[in-house]
């Protein structure tokens, strides 16, 4: 269930057309937070925590100074992270704040995207996402995709199942197939 005034959980974004479409509304920057957020699966805290010096011999690092878990955790750079890096500061925070020595804040980031929402609903619904989307979207398309809950875990940084699990969706089509594969055993 999407989040409505404060309460349930963030929504899912249904394409990486809508998520782009949502983050072309949003300042460069704000955006670029959005889209490393989905990418990485990671928590906005942390992405806004990145220096450029973290990028390393192909990999996005995120050390564990600025991770909730304390977990360093490092992201092989495809070609839509190379393209959303290129565009951000080769030295320092890639996102810094308005005094250029702290980094942007989460707050920033919330009402850039409430904005770009607010005015795209106008032509569609797009209530309901948060900060956690992009990083929810992620985990759900991954285990759609196949991946272990391990694989999934190590990815998003969760130390627990009990925490990964409240990221993950049940679909109707989902309950449909589960159903389908209960078959009995062959008598």
């Amino acid at each position: 269930m999407a989040k409505i005034n404060g309460k349930g959980q963030a929504r899912t974004y249904r394409s990486m057309d809508e998520l782009i479409a949502i983050t072309n509304e949003m300042t460069p920057a704000t955006g670029s937070v959005i889209l490393l957020s989905y990418h990485c699966c990671s928590r906005v805290g942390e992405v806004l925590r990145l220096k450029a010096e973290y990028v390393i011999g192909g990999e996005l690092i995120f050390p564990a100074e600025i991770t909730k878990c304390n977990k360093q955790r490092e992201y092989p750079i495809d070609d839509a992270m190379s393209e959303i890096l290129s565009k951000l500061p080769n030295k320092g925070l890639l996102f810094p704040g308005r005094s250029g020595t702290k980094p942007m804040t989460p707050n920033a980031v919330e009402k850039q995207l409430k904005r770009a929402c607010d005015y795209l609903d106008s032509r569609g619904s797009h209530r309901g996402f948060s900060l956690h989307s992009g990083r929810r979207t992620m985990a759900n398309n991954m285990m759609r995709g196949g991946s272990t809950l391990k694989e999934l875990m190590d990815y998003g940084g969760w130390s627990s199942l009990t925490s990964v699990q409240r990221y993950l969706d049940t679909t109707a089509e989902d309950k449909l197939r589960a159903k389908a594969n209960a078959v009995f055993p062959a008598a």
